[in-house]
């Protein structure tokens, strides 16, 4: 069973570790250089107890990754309204966590009273786009060729759920 925990500081190489696994897939995220710890560390400031940050962890008691509600837009206009985040260990991919996951957030958003969650996926991450998919989001928006990493131009898909 997966569970989710509000972060902690001390969780942070995991987190920094499983966003540079991330940058190395190369359509995961819109980073292109791997970071540091130092790098990394501002992601806590940057949520609070409407925004939280979480430490996945396995029924082994091991964290295997983390995700997040992120606030959509920075005006008042969206506050009920946030982004998700989730990032895997690359060797607990494919195993059902990212759907547990999915939906263990829409439960912590709903008591956050977001109504409506989105989504940020690059169109060539197939597997995180079937995840959106399976769990009920609709795909709001396409931002064509928006992203360029390496030699590639990568689309950018909306995804987004009234909960």
């Amino acid at each position: 069973m997966v569970k989710l925990k509000i972060a902690e500081k001390a969780d942070l190489p995991v987190f920094t570790k499983v966003y540079n696994q991330a940058i190395r897939m190369r359509n995961v995220t819109a980073d292109v250089d791997e970071v540091s710890d130092e790098e990394m560390a501002p992601i806590f400031n940057s949520h609070d107890t409407s925004r939280p940050l979480y430490t996945i962890w396995d029924d082994q008691g091991q964290a295997i990754g983390y995700a997040s509600l992120n606030h959509f837009y920075g005006r008042p206009a969206y506050d009920e309204t946030a982004e998700l985040s989730i990032y895997l260990d690359e060797q607990t991919r494919g195993q059902g966590y990212g759907t547990k996951v999915m939906q263990l957030l829409e439960q912590e958003a709903a008591s956050l009273n977001i109504h409506y969650l989105t989504g940020y996926v690059f169109a060539q991450n197939v597997p995180c786009n079937k995840l959106f998919e399976k769990q009920g989001y609709a795909l709001w928006g396409n931002l064509p060729q928006i992203a360029h990493i390496d030699k590639n131009r990568l689309d950018l898909c909306i995804w987004g759920k009234h909960i």
